[in-house]
């Protein structure tokens, strides 16, 4: 895992999501993140861990850009 998808994945789990990461039947990239809470989850598939990553982020409402 590279360092900026590590560093998405840290931000998730920081902000109270219990996060996982593992792979499908298919190989895809799965990414997971249950809100501690709530128990809500969001589920991410892609083809690449860092695209499963940003789409994560943005599901559970984090905003990566400046200003």
């Amino acid at each position: 895992m590279d360092a900026t998808t590590k560093a998405l994945i840290e931000t998730i789990g920081a902000t109270g999501y219990a996060v996982t990461v593992g792979a499908d039947s298919d190989g895809n990239k799965v990414v997971e993140a249950a809100d501690k809470k709530t128990g809500e989850t969001f589920v991410v598939r892609a083809d690449c861990l860092y695209m499963a990553a940003v789409e994560l982020v943005q599901q559970v409402g984090i905003d990566l850009e400046d200003g």
